[in-house]
């Protein structure tokens, strides 16, 4: 197979890959940076597809062009990682310099002084640097999960800077030698096409992995406020539970209730209360350590699970949360609205309580809050019957 083969094959698989790279980015729009990747794709295809219809263009215009497309390529990929990892990458304007000094090097030694070999040594050294950034985001940044997947896709397209490099040096010492170009390009094209496709399937593998995240996190969130929702409290409630029969640390929960929701909504509309929980989710998430739970349980109800926290300490913390909610205004039309909220206390007693049953006292103490006048903190009795309590309530 001769080098015009490899080179339309070349360019046809990169499109492939940019093909399915869209595919994924219409069935999950969720993901980021899919849409750079592909487009990074279709530059490279483009690429190869110049230079194997050299013969169809002035020689300036094919050689430059598609000489031009790599650094661009290497850029849009360089952005698909950085937004497809959420990260704000400084080296995206350090790119942007790089692709231009690209340029102005294609320009002075292919261009103007027709030294195509020496100007490729200068430009493989470019295409290096922009490798190294990507390198340094897929190293340091991303989720656990798919962090060999980063490991390797660094490794793999190190490699492809590094052969990259060494292809300029080959081709050099081959004009010393006498060895065709011809045969260089026929190894080098079927090597490239080879890692082209490690590194797309590499980066699906962490597309797939960070999707598998963001849809446990859709499994276990409230999709209104972004609390947990208490599928996934539970769920962590019981690890913490076993932590503390094992090693004797202290637990407590609280829950929460904003007083008068119902009239919110009845007399300010569903927007306003909608308005309200997030607000109020908002401030108690900048209230709480990073080891405490909140869970938005149903309605206007709130869970909040307290890790390595006694009961003293629970209770001053439910009163800082009462005082900042009652601090919290919604803007609704041209009026302003505030919330209130009652809360209950309760924490684990004993190898012998169930979380259920931690709740279920905490829950008591809620609805003691609530006939007390809410907007107050009460804690739960220690054979408080809740059910009792609900039903006076009802």
């Amino acid at each position: 197979m001769n080098t015009y083969n490899l080179l339309l094959i070349n360019a046809l698989t990169m499109l492939v890959y940019a093909a399915g790279l869209c595919s994924l980015h219409i069935s999950y729009r969720r993901a980021r940076g899919i849409w750079w990747f592909m487009v990074s794709c279709v530059a490279a295809g483009a690429s190869n597809a110049l230079i194997a219809g050299h013969n169809l263009f002035p020689r300036n215009l094919h050689l430059g062009l598609s000489m031009l497309l790599l650094p661009v390529s290497l850029w849009l990929r360089h952005t698909g990682f950085a937004e497809f990892l959420h990260v704000k990458s400084r080296h995206l304007w350090t790119n942007a310099v790089l692709v231009a000094l690209y340029a102005g090097f294609l320009m002075w030694f292919v261009v103007l002084r027709n030294e195509p070999l020496h100007g490729f040594q200068v430009l493989s050294v470019i295409l290096a640097i922009q490798t190294a950034l990507s390198v340094e985001v897929l190293l340091r940044f991303g989720i656990e999960e798919n962090r060999l997947l980063r490991i390797v896709t660094s490794v793999v397209i190190s490699l492809v800077a590094l052969l990259r490099l060494l292809w300029q040096v080959v081709e050099i010492r081959s004009n010393v030698l006498g060895v065709s170009g011809e045969s260089i390009a026929h190894a080098q094209w079927p090597v490239n096409m080879l890692f082209n496709a490690a590194t797309i399937f590499c980066f699906v593998g962490i597309f797939v992995s960070q999707m598998g995240l963001d849809l446990r996190e859709i499994a276990s969130t409230d999709a209104l406020t972004g609390a947990l929702n208490r599928r996934a409290l539970e769920s962590q409630a019981a690890r913490e539970m076993a932590r503390c029969r094992r090693y004797g640390f202290p637990l407590s929960v609280v829950v929460l209730d904003l007083d008068h929701f119902k009239q919110l909504n009845d007399t300010h509309g569903h927007n306003a209360g909608d308005a309200a929980l997030c607000l109020v989710v908002r401030d108690l998430q900048s209230a709480l350590r990073g080891t405490d739970l909140l869970c938005r349980s149903g309605g206007e109800e709130f869970l909040i699970l307290l890790p390595h926290t006694d009961h003293a300490t629970a209770l001053h913390l439910a009163e800082r949360l009462r005082k900042r909610i009652a601090q919290i205004v919604v803007p609704v039309e041209n009026k302003k609205v505030g919330v209130t909220a009652s809360l209950g206390v309760a924490s684990w007693n004993g190898a012998a309580e169930s979380w259920t049953t931690m709740v279920k006292r905490a829950d008591a103490a809620l609805y003691m809050a609530k006939n007390a006048g809410r907007n107050r903190v009460v804690t739960g009795e220690e054979h408080a019957s809740s059910a009792e309590t609900s039903e006076q309530l009802a």
